[in-house]
């Protein structure tokens, strides 16, 4: 109610209800000036903040919607995290992904394609039921600094699984590469699965060795017999003390 002059605004434009102003104007005729700051349409268009962040949207200001998006009346967090990946404006939604709330894991998965990796990890809060099993079926680990991060996350049951899942997807380099990420407990089960995965991620395993430890003497005698000799010989000390001396015997012997 505009208490100067008697007349009521409108619940969907908020234009005065003046003669000739129908009820159901329907907001799609309005013309909503997209170069007014946030604040000014809002109050505006106090009934259609829906159809302004819309209007914004379309403008190329969806940063400022998703960054006041709790001053939009109507907005809900989720479709407006959704309208903004359907524009592949990924971009936006992972700078303002602290300002977004109950994020479900297909948001969580269309950020880590598009290269957000970090921000998913950063802000998981942001989304609901995003447990650390699910991250690690979604990050593939193309950057050895989102890998270190997720590790972090991982139980060592889950991070078996991830290794497990990397190395089918032919990529046993990212896990030769960043070996140190994990518990040293687990490099044996490492290196066998690279070896076992095949020549490309066997000679992954031996041309990172170094970064490796506590390795059983079978790991060593598997990669001499494949070729690898200089490799052990030249890190033997990634290998069980106690077995070194048959390391040494095997290599004398190759």
């Amino acid at each position: 109610m505009d208490h100067e002059n008697g007349s009521t605004s409108c619940l969907k434009c908020g234009f005065p209800q003046e003669a000739g102003h129908s009820p159901d104007c329907g907001v799609e005729d309005i013309d909503i000036d997209t170069s007014l700051p946030v604040r000014e349409l809002l109050m505006k268009y106090v009934g259609s903040h829906v159809q302004v962040a819309d209007a914004l949207i379309s403008a190329g200001r969806g940063g400022d919607v998703a960054r006041y998006q709790r001053r939009f009346k109507g907005v809900d967090s989720k479709e407006l995290a959704t309208k903004l990946l359907d524009r592949a404006d990924e971009d936006i939604v992972a700078e303002h992904l602290d300002f977004f709330e109950k994020l479900t894991n297909s948001h969580a998965l269309r950020l880590i394609q598009a290269g957000h990796v970090n921000k998913v990890l950063e802000f998981r809060q942001c989304f609901e039921n995003l447990s650390d099993g699910k991250l690690s079926l979604y990050i593939d680990g193309y950057e050895s600094d989102s890998m270190e991060q997720l590790v972090k996350l991982l139980d060592e049951g889950q991070a078996a699984d991830y290794v497990d899942r990397v190395i089918k997807k032919d990529r046993g380099d990212l896990i030769a590469k960043n070996v140190g990420l994990f518990e040293g407990a687990q490099h044996n089960e490492i290196a066998q699965k690279l070896i076992n995965a095949g020549s490309d991620s066997e000679r992954e395993m031996a041309m990172n060795i170094r970064g490796f430890s506590g390795l059983v003497k079978e790991i060593a005698f598997r990669l001499i017999e494949d070729g690898y000799v200089e490799q052990v010989a030249w890190h033997i000390n990634c290998f069980r003390e106690n077995d070194r001396k048959d390391i040494i015997d095997k290599i004398a012997s190759s």
